[in-house]
């Protein structure tokens, strides 16, 4: 996330609108730490982020710094890391106590159906919750959205602690 946030800055500067920019970088920073904060000492969850379906794509990049920016623990992938094909028996074996669909580019009608099709094939972990997001607006796209789907995981996740997702952006499928 901090690469996103650096690239925020030099794209002010190279445009002529460095303080629109750093502005912009202080809120997104306040808002991290004001997540930060809700989320303290509560127990990091276990979350599968799949950033492809079918075949399934662990996420790299920012979405597992997001996954525990929101109080989880990626169950799969790794930071700053490119995404990752991996197979359905460490889909399976991750340990995942959430799941997220989060299929690149796809928005969150779309990235349901997909989810809901894995659901239907019985190839996600059984017994925790699954949930759809809008991956093209506050996912896949490095940029100030990104903030949006971490508070959105938070409220998945830390319920007691973060307001529930916005409904544009993620929706329960189990």
């Amino acid at each position: 996330l901090d690469s996103v946030l650096a690239s925020i800055l030099d794209l002010g500067r190279a445009t002529g609108r460095g303080p629109d920019a750093g502005a912009l970088v202080a809120a997104l920073r306040d808002r991290l730490g004001a997540l930060a904060e809700r989320v303290a000492g509560a127990r990091p969850v276990p979350v599968l982020v799949l950033e492809w379906t079918d075949p399934p794509y662990a996420p790299g990049h920012w979405i597992p710094e997001m996954v525990t920016a929101a109080g989880g623990v990626p169950a799969l992938g790794a930071v700053g890391g490119r995404s990752e094909r991996v197979r359905w028996e460490d889909v399976a074996a991750c340990g995942a106590e959430v799941v997220v669909g989060a299929p690149c580019g796809l928005g969150l009608g779309d990235a349901a159906a997909a989810t809901q099709d894995l659901l239907d094939r019985g190839l996600l972990p059984v017994g925790v919750p699954v949930w759809a997001v809008d991956a093209n607006a506050s996912w896949a796209r490095p940029g100030p959205r990104l903030m949006d789907g971490a508070e959105d995981l938070a409220g998945v996740l830390h319920p007691d602690r973060v307001a529930p997702p916005h409904p544009r952006r993620a929706r329960r499928l189990r």
